[in-house]
């Protein structure tokens, strides 16, 4: 995936759920990644630096998506079905 079109997209994201005054696990994530970023970028000094910083976004946002974000969407899907039957 284009490094910057997933920063764009997650960025897009948090944006999307940031007016959520209690925000979801998934989220909070994505967010604290995002905000890891930055503070990673505001000390690279070279450009293999930014990589780097880029590289571990990506790893944190994989690890979002695989833990809250996907447990997040199984209780919404659980919950659906639960309403469905009723």
């Amino acid at each position: 995936m284009n490094p910057t079109f997933a920063s764009w997209f997650f960025a897009a994201f948090i944006l999307a759920f940031s007016h959520v005054s209690a925000q979801s696990p998934c989220a909070e994530c994505i967010k604290a990644a995002q905000e890891e970023l930055k503070g990673c970028l505001d000390h690279a000094i070279s450009v293999d630096d930014k990589n780097t910083c880029e590289e571990n976004r990506e790893k944190e946002m994989r690890a979002c998506e695989d833990k809250d974000c996907m447990a997040e969407r199984q209780s919404k899907e659980l919950q659906k079905e639960t309403v469905d039957k009723e």
